[in-house]
C-alpha cells in the first residue's frame, strides 16, 4: 500500500472511529507531530515513516507545479501545500467529507491550533494596478478606495494591528 492509499484507508478510518480521529488530532500537541501520526498510522495498519509522508507530499507538490504554469516549476511555494501531514489534520476536522476541498480556515486552524483572524492594514503604498506600472483603473478585488480601505492609512502599522485586534 502506497502513501497516498494508506492517508486515504486511514481517513476513513479516523471518521468511523472517534477515538482513532482524537488520537490523529491530538498529535498537533506532540513536539514530535509526524512521528507520532506515523506511529499511530502503523498501529491502525498503514505502516509508514516521516521520511515517507514527506517525500510523498513534496512528490505531490512537485507534480502539480509540473502541471501549472506551462510546465515550470518555479512557482512559489504555497506553505504548506507540500505537507501531507496538516493536510491529513485539515481533511480529518472538515465535517463534511464529499469534497477534497479545504477550507482555508480548517487549514489554519489545523496549522496554528486556533483560530486564525486576517487584519486588513495599510501600508501607505500605491497599488501597481491603479498608478500605471500595471494598469489603470484597479483590479476587481478592490473597491474604489483600494484594497486598504478597512485600515486605518494615518496610523503606523503597529497601530493599526491594535486596532484592528480590538474590533
Amino acid at each position: 500500500m502506497d502513501i497516498e492509499e494508506a492517508l486515504e484507508k486511514l481517513m476513513s478510518l479516523a471518521r468511523s472511529d472517534e477515538a482513532l480521529k482524537q488520537k490523529f488530532l491530538k498529535t498537533r500537541e506532540s513536539d514530535r507531530a509526524m512521528s507520532e501520526f506515523c506511529r499511530i498510522a502503523t498501529e491502525a495498519g498503514c505502516p509508514m515513516n516521516v521520511m515517507d509522508l514527506i517525500e510523498h507530499g513534496e512528490s505531490e507538490y512537485a507534480a502539480m507545479k509540473r502541471s501549472t504554469n506551462g510546465g515550470g516549476e518555479n512557482s512559489p511555494l504555497l506553505d504548506g501545500q507540500d505537507d501531507d501531514y496538516t493536510l491529513f489534520l485539515s481533511k480529518l476536522m472538515r465535517s463534511r467529507v464529499s469534497s477534497d476541498m479545504i477550507p482555508l480556515s480548517d487549514y489554519l486552524q489545523a496549522t496554528f491550533g486556533e483560530k486564525i483572524y486576517r487584519l486588513s492594514l495599510s501600508s501607505g503604498c500605491t497599488c501597481p494596478n491603479r498608478d500605471g506600472r500595471i494598469g489603470y483603473g484597479g483590479c476587481t478585488f478592490c473597491s474604489e478606495g483600494g484594497s486598504g480601505e478597512f485600515a486605518a492609512p494615518a496610523l503606523p502599522v503597529e497601530e493599526q494591528i491594535r486596532l484592528a485586534k480590538e474590533r
